[in-house]
């Protein structure tokens, strides 16, 4: 049961910073806290933990203008940062969590504001339609986090330049193009500022809870350690990974997300794997290329190694056979 709360605001506007003090709370929540983290990035792309970089951002022009590209822990897919956008963490041990009860924070505070925003699936908050927020997670151990965004008055000039966003994607949601699914909260309440956004969200958060939310100690920031995390996410070869041309490729749309899977046949067996998803089930995903490494080439093979995956719910199990399915 939740009986603390606290709430760290950061001011630094770098993201690799920020990724690193978001990984060193979730290191470091205790059982019976739950940590709202909230966070802003000046132009920047983020890519989900098994996307293409190449694929989903325009680097060479995201680069030039002197932006950063990052990849996070959570699944999901690519998203523009910039100074009008706000991002929010919720960090708790496993028996805590409860994503329905972290949404309804932001939800509650965008209607506090005087926005009608609902929830639509499971990873995107909306107002008319379309889309403010966009949510993903991660679980290391007994600890999860769930993070997202919040659009204020976001340059979706640039969210459409940088985010090169598939054609079956945009075909899928029956829309023309990335920023005609979108929608600055400011577009809706002229009035509205990323510091009232956020004051509003901390307000919320300890009235869900029914909890007073604290600031986060700074006497408990280790900054050695937020150096260390620091370097992980800033890393060449974790942000852009291999952009290798594969002369075996396979591709899908399911109901969970894209896939593509890159390999090379030798002698009968699958090298050289690597997988490219948007879907949100990060880990998992991220143990298929493994497992598939030395297999051999038959469907019956993949799909029988593709189901020594340990796979906890239906969802996992839909993923893995799907998968196999594309062989």
């Amino acid at each position: 049961m939740i009986t603390k709360l606290f709430a760290y605001t950061s001011r630094g506007t770098q993201v690799w910073d920020n990724q690193a003090l978001e990984s060193f709370f979730l290191n470091d929540v205790r059982e019976g806290e739950c940590i709202l983290y909230l966070w802003q990035n000046q132009n920047t792309v983020v890519i989900g933990r098994n996307q293409n970089a190449w694929n989903e951002c325009a680097v060479d022009d995201l680069e030039r203008s002197g932006g950063a590209l990052a990849r996070r822990l959570s699944g999901g897919g690519a998203v523009y940062h910039d100074l009008g956008n706000i991002n929010f963490t919720f960090l708790v041990h496993s028996q805590d969590y409860d994503v329905k009860k972290q949404s309804s924070v932001i939800l509650y505070a965008v209607r506090a504001l005087g926005i009608n925003a609902k929830m639509s699936g499971r990873n995107d908050l909306i107002v008319d339609g379309k889309k403010f927020s966009g949510h993903a997670y991660y679980r290391k151990g007994d600890r999860c986090f769930h993070h997202g965004t919040i659009m204020v008055e976001i340059d979706t000039m640039k969210l459409s330049s940088f985010l090169t966003v598939s054609k079956p994607k945009l075909e899928k949601n029956s829309v023309p193009s990335v920023q005609s699914r979108v929608v600055n909260l400011r577009e809706l309440k002229p009035d509205l500022t990323v510091k009232c956004v956020e004051e509003q969200l901390i307000s919320s958060f300890s009235d869900v809870y029914g909890l007073p939310a604290d600031i986060f100690p700074e006497a408990r920031l280790n900054r050695s350690v937020i150096d260390e995390e620091r370097i992980k996410f800033a890393d060449w070869d974790w942000r852009y990974g291999s952009r290798a041309d594969f002369p075996e490729k396979t591709v899908g749309r399911f109901s969970w997300g894209m896939v593509e899977i890159g390999y090379h046949v030798q002698q009968g067996v699958l090298k050289n794997v690597v997988l490219y998803s948007d879907g949100m089930e990060a880990e998992l995903l991220s143990e298929i290329p493994i497992r598939l490494e030395g297999c051999r080439y038959t469907p019956q093979a993949l799909l029988e190694r593709l189901m020594t995956i340990e796979a906890t719910t239906s969802l996992e199990k839909t993923i893995l056979q799907d998968i196999g399915s594309l062989f």
